[in-house]
């Protein structure tokens, strides 16, 4: 519960390989003209989370969050551990990544691929804006585990309103 607000889950999904921060756009001069790109990496991780979204649409009856419908997101990435991290003293579960690839700019790109997954399927949500809170956790994977980023999406559901009506 958060201030009055609970958390119902609206689904799930996990994207397989290693997560990708949303990287600066990148700009070109060509032919006099300027043009800006995103970078193929963040490119292909965004379609890696659309597809993995659309599955979740793909089902019967996909959990479609209504437009204006207040959202939270808890995403949590899972880096592939480095070889320094394999010696016997250090813990074979999962260890916090504190080194380079910001977690908000992870965020970012887990929202558009979520944003894009309508290019697959129905629309899971109708516009990242409807994400009012969010939990970001960077790991290193367990021993022998592999790197994944693993979405979950809430709705808020105001209490005050259903106490109001009673």
């Amino acid at each position: 519960m958060i201030d009055g607000y609970t958390l119902e889950p609206l689904c799930s999904f996990v994207v397989p390989g290693q997560p990708v921060p949303k990287q600066r756009p990148r700009t070109v001069r060509a032919g006099g003209k300027v043009r800006t790109y995103t970078p193929k990496k963040t490119q292909e991780f965004e379609e890696r989370v659309a597809w993995a979204a659309s599955g979740v649409l793909n089902i019967r009856e996909p959990p479609v969050a209504k437009k204006g419908e207040a959202l939270y997101i808890r995403v949590v990435a899972v880096y592939d551990r480095p070889a320094y991290l394999n010696t016997p003293k250090r813990p074979d579960r999962m260890i916090l990544k504190t080194t380079r690839g910001d977690a908000d700019n992870l965020l970012k790109s887990v929202c558009d691929g979520i944003g894009n997954a309508k290019r697959f399927a129905s629309r899971l949500i109708h516009d990242d804006a409807q994400f009012v809170g969010c939990e970001v956790w960077k790991f290193y994977a367990d021993r022998g585990g592999k790197a994944r980023t693993e979405v979950e999406i809430f709705r808020l559901i105001d209490n005050t309103e259903a106490a109001d009506a009673v």
